[in-house]
């Protein structure tokens, strides 16, 4: 094949994926609920919760933080290395994994971020 050939065919071919990874950003938003909405059915999925941290228990290398917003109260977990310092009653935004822990749905934390009131 001709050079030129080549290089419309590499650069039709570079563009369509970055059109394909664009589309793929803009429809895996993460779901934004309320903690009273979790169920069962959002195991394994990526959730952001909003509320107040209403407790700090340090477990060696882990953090265990219940956070309360207006409809419940859930415990969230995060290796110590992804989070910033937090204090108790401060307003935080949390996306992470959800999962099961005996019985109980909890949040495996990817991100934490605090809240500006």
């Amino acid at each position: 094949m001709k050079d030129k050939t080549l290089l419309k065919i590499s650069f039709f071919c570079s563009l369509f994926g970055i059109l394909i990874i664009l589309l793929i950003t803009e429809t895996t938003t993460i779901k934004k609920v309320d903690i009273g909405e979790l169920t069962n059915e959002d195991i394994d999925r990526l959730v952001a919760i909003s509320g107040q941290v209403t407790r700090i228990t340090d477990v060696e290398t882990v953090l265990i933080i219940n956070i309360k917003d207006k409809t419940g109260e859930m415990v969230a977990m995060v290796f110590k290395d992804k989070i910033p310092s937090l204090k108790q009653y401060q307003e935080v935004t949390i996306e992470g994994k959800v999962i099961e822990y005996k019985g109980k749905l909890e949040i495996q934390v990817e991100e934490i971020r605090r809240n500006l009131i």
